[in-house]
C-alpha cells in the first residue's frame, strides 16, 4: 500500500512543489539574511581594522617625536 503512494506519479509532483516552497519560501530568505548579517560584520570589522592602524602609526610617529624632543633636550 505505501509503496503504490511513493510510486504515485501526483505523488511525486507534490512532493516536488513541497520541496521548492520550502526552498524558495524558507531557505532563500533565511540564506539572504545571513549573507547580509556577514557582510555588515566585516565591514565593520575593516574600518576597526582601519582605525586602529592609524591609531598604531599615530603612536610610533608620537614615540619617535618624543625620543628626539628628549635627545635635543638632553644637548
Amino acid at each position: 500500500m505505501l509503496s503504490l503512494i511513493w510510486d504515485s506519479v501526483a505523488f511525486q509532483h507534490n512532493m516536488t512543489l513541497i520541496i521548492v516552497a520550502f526552498i524558495s519560501g524558507i531557505l532563500s530568505p533565511m540564506l539572504v539574511s545571513w549573507l547580509n548579517y556577514k557582510i555588515k560584520n566585516n565591514s565593520k570589522e575593516n574600518e576597526s581594522e582601519k582605525k586602529e592602524d592609524e591609531m598604531t602609526k599615530f603612536i610610533k610617529h608620537n614615540v619617535k617625536i618624543d625620543e628626539r624632543l628628549s635627545i635635543k633636550r638632553r644637548e
